[in-house]
């Protein structure tokens, strides 16, 4: 014979997350990747592209992409210390 199921406590959902505007670094990095997917397909799909207009789309995709990590990274220091300033515990992710 077993033993009846034992009871559990309900469990709280977790609590919503807020949600934050689309930060700009986001948008520099996808500017970016959309800039050199562009320039590739072109490159790609026309023989006479020019190659001054692929080393400009190379350059600012890379440009952008190297913009978002810097904002992110500004981001990222700004919120650390953000979150010492209220005396909150660093999480580690």
């Amino acid at each position: 014979m077993s033993s009846p199921p034992a009871e559990r406590p309900p469990v709280d959902p977790p609590p919503p997350r807020a949600r934050r505007p689309f930060e700009a670094w986001r948008k520099l990095a996808l500017a970016g990747a959309l800039i050199l997917l562009v320039g590739s397909v072109l490159k790609a799909a026309l023989d006479d592209f020019p190659n001054a207009l692929n080393v400009l789309s190379l350059g600012l995709g890379w440009g952008f992409l190297a913009a978002a990590f810097g904002r992110a990274m500004v981001d990222r220091k700004a919120r650390e210390r953000a979150e010492a300033a209220e005396g909150k515990p660093k999480e580690l992710s």
